[in-house]
């Protein structure tokens, strides 16, 4: 899926446990994907882009922040 939408030209973001397949990144995910779940249903803000101490990001279109369109209305 990440190469098919980036070969649209699409902006995508993913984090990559090396050594794992699929199935295999729930558990060394798990810690991060319900820190961040707990954070949101907490209100907190979202902090940014986080990346695990045991994953590799891999981007591919415009490396440029994101910004929200603003609501005219």
């Amino acid at each position: 899926m990440f190469d098919t939408l980036c070969g649209l030209g699409q902006t995508e973001t993913r984090w990559v446990y090396p050594g794992q397949s699929h199935a295999g990144v729930i558990l060394p995910s798990a810690p991060s994907m319900l820190d961040w779940m707990d954070d949101r249903f907490s209100g907190a803000p979202d902090a940014g882009e986080i990346v695990p101490a045991d994953a590799q990001v891999e981007t591919c279109g415009l490396a440029t922040a994101v910004v929200a369109p603003s609501y005219t209305g």
